[in-house]
């Protein structure tokens, strides 16, 4: 009996110390699982109440909407995570800086939108797919990464592009100056491009865009007034939704398809009118359209502050300047994006290399 009762004794013994010795670990694991609710390898939500957080390893897909709204300021995607999916990071509201390391491969629609203190964002080679509207609202972000051995993406300027600079993906909402001209490569705009670009004020269309998609202006509250060239030819749901200030759009086609949305949440005296040219909409508008870049004087490019390059006033002596034409001839070279100098101009597709005009067509 005695014998048992040790035997008893010791089993219960070692059966306390191999539990005592296991709670920290399944402690450490709860603790380190708990913020993260996944479905297998699919992050579908965060819990946690920290400032920064790195995603666990053996996630390979954050979910839609997983961070939404979180209160992290900083966060790691590690290369184990191949999709990032539709507003992942929506509204969250003090996040500073993404790091997105190499693997990552697809950024969804939307999934960093609304996060107005974002300021750092690093693009890897590895992604080929930046949906519509991805950093859009994040007032904050005036320039974004790329690693130099991405094959899909180009940026420059506070401005992202597809490699070939034919389509603009995305308007930094962060972009500190007010006019922008997309340059005559760019043949599509993305939805959500230029949504929540307050700064911006004018903007001037190339004649390859077809059309303005939806939500493509939307929230743009510092626009005043939008000339359309003739190449426009629909307005999508939205296109200029909650553009408070715009109060002229002229359109210098005479049939362009207009959703019934696309001027909702616009002013009241707001104007729009068809089949105008650039010269009458200015004369009935009162408006000076800005200019394009680039000038063939030796006097330098007049810059969109109405100073040229060379530091004189572009309107001595109130005379009024001779409007330069809508498009400019510029010789083709292809060029790395580290060799083209933009300096003195905020045109994207149009910079000076080695001192002489040159569209840019960055290497693939």
């Amino acid at each position: 009996m005695k014998k048992w009762i040790k035997a008893t004794l010791a089993g219960v013994a070692l059966l306390s110390i191999l539990i005592l010795a296991c709670i920290p670990g399944a402690i450490a694991r709860a603790k380190s699982v708990s913020d993260f609710v996944a479905n297998g390898t699919v992050l579908r939500s965060y819990k946690g109440t920290g400032d920064t957080c790195v995603i666990p390893s053996d996630i390979t897909e954050i979910g839609p909407e997983a961070f939404r709204e979180c209160s992290l300021k900083s966060i790691t995607i590690p290369d184990t995570v191949k999709k990032i999916d539709k507003m992942a990071f929506y509204g969250c509201k003090k996040l500073e800086r993404v790091a997105i390391e190499e693997g990552v491969a697809y950024i969804g629609v939307s999934a960093f939108a609304s996060c107005p203190k974002l300021t750092s964002v690093m693009i890897p080679a590895s992604v080929t797919d930046i949906c519509a509207g991805a950093f859009s609202g994040c007032t904050s972000l005036s320039s974004v990464e790329i690693a130099s051995g991405n094959k899909n993406y180009f940026y420059n300027d506070g401005v992202l592009y597809n490699k070939a600079s034919t389509e603009l993906v995305q308007y930094l909402p962060g972009r500190r100056s007010t006019t922008y001209e997309i340059p005559f490569t760019v043949k599509r705009i993305d939805r959500y491009a230029f949504w929540g670009a307050s700064l911006l004020t004018d903007v001037r269309l190339s004649n390859n865009v077809k059309e303005i998609p939806d939500h493509a202006f939307s929230n743009c509250t510092g626009l005043t007034h939008v000339y359309l060239p003739e190449s426009v030819k629909r307005i999508g749901a939205y296109g200029f939704s909650d553009c408070v200030n715009l109060t002229y759009v002229a359109m210098e086609s005479s049939d362009v398809k207009i959703s019934e949305t696309a001027f909702s949440g616009c002013g009241e005296n707001l104007k729009t009118d068809n089949g105008v040219t650039e010269e009458s909409a200015r004369e009935s508008s009162g408006y000076n359209l800005i200019s394009p870049s680039g000038s063939d004087s030796a006097d330098g490019a007049e810059g969109d502050d109405g100073v040229s390059e060379d530091g004189n006033s572009s309107d001595s002596g109130g005379a009024k300047k001779e409007q330069k034409p809508h498009q400019k001839t510029f010789t083709v070279k292809t060029v790395l994006p580290s060799e083209i100098d933009t300096g003195g101009e905020d045109v994207v597709g149009a910079g000076r290399i080695s001192g002489g005009e040159a569209l840019i067509i960055p290497k693939k």
